[in-house]
């Protein structure tokens, strides 16, 4: 069987992969994907903190998959398969490890015969045959490399457990060593995902004798603290030397905290973080404007947004508390989150998941089930432990359908107990199969999704747009009318009903304009700016296609109007120096620029525009002097070195 099962595995990743490649998926990653292979390639400044997941862009590198942001759209089709191949092996890790727990702990509970056969490997087929987790296995995200470590942890931790428990002249070496190797696991999946600390106080309890306590059972608990910190210090020491305080390994906690619990919140991610994820996903630029500051910095805003998060939280603890239920339920209800993507979308472009048939829901019922079976005396004690421990945490913060990837090992082992339990009487059972049918009816209730569908109409649209800017992004690259159609299509899918983000009618624009539409593009955005609560995108988009189409008086005059509502937003600041100056009208012009570098003193445009002004205005000393404060911020900027060395040249003479 295990022949069968491997050839298996290889014909689905044989077929699979080459569809992956070709597909816009594949080839076009977003927001998080853009943001790892950006950071995987740059060379961060030594004072610059980790945001997020430390360890992530490392295996990007390693892998030979870095891409600069600036050429992270539509890459060629091979360039992310290092890292696919680092990914699947995780994946395959997944399956390896849960058919080795299965057949080591579930088997033994039921007779020999296809009974023993069945229980050894559904955990592991549960896993392998859903479809979202082989989708995660090529994207640029860390949800499989996390789910590894997960599953390695599951079978630590109840190895540790049972060593513990076993007669002392059985408690050798090897306890402390795997309580050692489980620190390991969990220091490495903290790099990942930083909830995934939360699993090291289950460790500790696993290495340590509940009733009398020896001391090579403190040794076994201190060799995982010991592990665990020895992986984790130095992303902490690197951070806090940033921050100038003891911070942790990542700085985006705070943010996670308030899209969780703030006054928009309703369980699922929700934005609230104005400006660009891939330049700014902390919201600095936001930030700074709401606190009248110069700029901020990374450890700032994680401040900033755990005060905010905290202060709603204190100011409604019950609508805090129901959102946490919420959101527990929310991990364990069937539907399948549309968010970073869309499997429908996925199925089209990648037929080969057709054979991966498991829903979320079946994992979830099945889960539930063995989460009821586990408190008995049995090796479900941990699984269910770590399960709740991670939907605990992660409820804390938001859900999105990729973070429950990391419950899926939990939920398959349990499932396979509950498989264990209902189909004989092993050691630890003496009830009867049918008893366990009972456990179904409430977790049947969980599975689901109630009261969801205004919010899976608009996550819908939400991945139909996502969608369409890769099509779009393709089109572009390869020149390709018919992908720029399919992206139109897409994008007026999205539209339909109503919604108040911005992002589809601004992708709708962008296709229609490289289509040649720009009047249609231009009424496109006008329509956006009626229907939608998040106007200055539109609005900036609107104000480019007038400056491309030469209409310089509307485009000033909605300039001007928009910079009242955002006063601070750079490209507004730009444009009105850039007008004014051009209308005639120096001083305001010059306030224009002046304000742009106060407000964004890291921007290198804000010292073209102030010094470009200033030496048509004939003061050339103060010209220069702009440009080299500038060049100081963005050395060798090509602008202000070209700028300044004309200015030099007109001082010398």
């Amino acid at each position: 069987m295990m022949g069968a099962a491997a050839l298996l595995v290889a014909v689905f990743w044989a077929a699979f992969l080459p569809q992956v490649e070709r597909s816009v998926f594949g080839r076009v990653p977003l927001l998080d994907e853009a943001y790892y292979l950006d950071r995987a390639a740059a060379a961060p400044e030594p004072s610059e903190p980790y945001y997020m997941s430390p360890l992530y862009p490392r295996l990007i590198e390693l892998a030979g998959a870095a891409t600069p942001a600036a050429q992270s759209r539509a890459l060629p089709p091979d360039r992310l398969r290092g890292l696919r191949a680092l990914q699947v092996a995780c994946w395959l890790g997944i399956v390896a490890l849960l058919r080795w727990q299965a057949g080591r702990r579930l088997a033994p509970l039921v007779a020999e015969g296809w009974r023993r056969a069945a229980v050894s490997w559904l955990p592991a087929l549960l896993f392998a045959l859903y479809r979202p987790a082989a989708v995660y296995a090529v994207s640029v995200l860390v949800d499989i490399p996390l789910a590894f470590l997960v599953t390695a942890f599951l079978v630590l931790v109840t190895e540790v457990a049972r060593w513990q428990e076993g007669p002392p002249v059985a408690r050798d070496w090897r306890g402390p060593a795997r309580a050692a190797l489980m620190g390991l696991v969990i220091g490495l999946a903290t790099l990942l995902r930083g909830s995934a600390l939360a699993l090291l106080p289950l460790g500790v309890l696993a290495a340590v004798r509940p009733r009398r306590p020896r001391w090579r059972d403190a040794t076994a608990a201190a060799a995982s603290v010991l592990a665990a910190t020895l992986v984790l210090a130095p992303a902490v020491v690197h951070n806090s030397r940033a921050a100038g305080r003891l911070v942790g390994p990542a700085l985006n906690g705070g943010v996670n905290l308030y899209i969780g619990n703030g006054p928009e919140a309703n369980g699922f991610y929700v934005a609230v973080v104005p400006g660009s994820w891939l330049l700014d996903p902390a919201g600095r630029e936001f930030l700074a404007g709401r606190f009248d500051r110069p700029s901020v910095s990374l450890a700032q805003a994680d401040s900033l947004w755990l005060d905010a998060a905290t202060t709603a939280i204190r100011a409604e603890p019950l609508r805090a508390g129901g959102l946490w239920l919420r959101k527990l339920w929310l991990h364990l209800q069937g539907w399948e989150i549309d968010q970073l993507t869309t499997l429908d979308g996925w199925t089209r472009s990648a037929p080969a998941l057709r054979a991966l048939p498991v829903p979320y829901a079946l994992l979830s019922i099945a889960g539930l089930a063995g989460l009821a079976a586990a408190w008995r005396p049995g090796p479900g004690r941990w699984w269910a432990a770590t399960l709740l421990t991670l939907l605990a945490v992660q409820s804390v913060f938001f859900v999105v359908s990729r973070y429950r990837l990391a419950l899926v090992p939990a939920l398959a082992l349990l499932a396979g107990l509950a498989a264990a339990r209902a189909l004989g009487e092993g050691p630890l059972d003496g009830r009867r199969p049918r008893a366990w049918v009972l456990t179904l009816v409430p977790a049947l209730l969980v599975a689901v999704p109630w009261g969801l569908g205004d919010i899976r109409r608009d996550w819908k649209a939400m991945a139909a747009a996502n969608e369409a800017l890769r099509w779009a992004e393709t089109g572009r690259a390869d020149g390709n009318d018919a992908a720029l159609a399919r992206a139109e299509a897409l994008y007026r899918r999205a539209i339909e009903g109503p919604t108040g983000n911005a992002a589809p009618w601004l992708g709708l624009a962008m296709v229609l304009h490289e289509r040649g539409d720009t009047p249609g593009a231009e009424q496109v955005l006008q329509r956006g700016v009626e229907v939608t609560t998040q106007d200055l995108d539109l609005h900036k988009q609107i104000i480019r296609l007038q400056l491309d189409r030469k209409r310089r008086d509307e485009a000033f005059a909605r300039v001007l109007a928009t910079l009242r509502e955002h006063p601070r937003d750079p490209d507004l600041l730009h444009w009105a120096a850039v007008l004014h100056e051009q209308a005639g009208q120096r001083e305001p012009a010059l306030v224009a620029a002046r304000t742009f570098r106060r407000f964004h003193p890291a921007n290198p445009q804000a010292y073209v525009d102030l010094g470009v002004l200033l030496a048509r205005g004939g003061d050339l000393a103060g010209a220069a002097a702009v440009f080299a404060d500038g060049l100081r911020v963005a050395p060798g900027h090509a602008d202000l070195t070209t700028n300044q060395a004309k200015v030099r040249e007109d001082l010398t003479h």
